[in-house]
């Protein structure tokens, strides 16, 4: 038996050699003339190649840390990346290090080791310095959320990072090793641009939902999560043999309250009629998170693009 502190290191790991992948391939990739044609001031790349040092760095502490305990470490997966511009790869490069961020935000506690406690607060505050500077020097957008940093479970860290690889063509010998119950939601797809106030599509698999139930979308910022039912819509667009399948749509109205609030991971989940008595749980959970943006400038005010 594998000891629990010793499944959400290699958890860590887990995670670490794909963000480490990620940086080693893009830089490998996109030049500095790259860059620089793209638009971006010639010291961009460098400071990314900086971030690509502590990764591997970071790759290699936890790796050792694992094996130290006696036992195996999870092996890399096959990773599949979506970027083919240098743009692409820095939009990625935030998305990937705002999740990690999460991931330790929402996992630390899972430890009863206080030495690994410290090291992971320790990995947790350079992945947030380093999504803050991408996000604001490089992209020239809010370095920060709100006050906290949203936490995020396991399986939804693994939900949003199973975009870049298939989690059950993983190594096999990877389960025994990863925390028991690990598992992805199903994907969760956002309309392009959501604006508060809005109504906004949203798609996922067909949900297995009863009749006493309904579905939730549940917008997870810092410590605060709001809930807004979701409306169920036939597509009349489908014709000849398609029409009396399964051809449902999905939209939710995006609450106000979510103005210039950065960052927001949104949950679909079900739960009963009352709205006050929805629960984010795996047992709720429908599909998602997705990463949803709501942009602010120095003056606080909404970022258009």
């Amino acid at each position: 038996m594998i000891p629990p502190d010793v499944q959400y290191l290699n958890l860590a790991l887990f995670i670490q050699q794909l963000e480490s992948a990620f940086f080693e391939r893009g830089l490998s990739r996109y030049s500095q003339a790259d860059f620089v044609k793209a638009g971006f001031p010639d010291w961009v790349r460098g400071r990314y190649m900086q971030i690509a040092e502590h990764e591997k760095t970071r790759l290699d502490f936890l790796q050792s840390a694992v094996t130290s305990s006696g036992r195996d470490h999870v092996a890399p997966s096959d990773y599949q990346f979506s970027d083919n511009d240098v743009h692409a790869f820095i939009d990625l490069s935030e998305a990937i290090t705002t999740i990690v961020a999460g991931s330790y935000v929402g996992g630390l506690h899972y430890f009863s080791n206080r030495e690994y406690v410290t090291v992971g607060a320790s990995i947790l505050s350079v992945e947030s310095r380093q999504a803050s500077w991408i996000n604001s020097a490089v992209r020239k957008q809010h370095p920060w959320n709100t006050a906290f940093e949203t936490p995020l479970s396991p399986n939804q860290v693994l939900t949003l990072l199973t975009s870049f690889f298939d989690f059950d063509k993983m190594p096999a010998q990877n389960r025994a090793l990863l925390p028991a119950n690990l598992r992805p939601y199903p994907r969760l797809w956002l309309a392009p641009r959501l604006v508060p106030g809005q109504e906004a599509e949203i798609s996922f698999q067909n949900p297995n939902v009863q009749k006493n139930e309904r579905l939730y979308a549940a917008f997870l910022f810092g410590f605060e999560t709001i809930f807004a039912p979701i409306t169920e819509r036939e597509d009349t667009t489908i014709q000849g043999a398609d029409a009396g399948h399964d051809n449902r749509k999905y939209f939710v109205q995006i609450p106000k309250d979510l103005d210039v609030k950065g960052t927001v991971f949104v949950v679909v989940l079900k739960g009963t009629g009352n709205i006050s008595e929805v629960r984010l749980d795996d047992q709720s959970t429908v599909a998602g998170p997705a990463i949803a943006m709501f942009s602010f400038g120095a003056n606080h005010a909404p970022i258009l693009w």
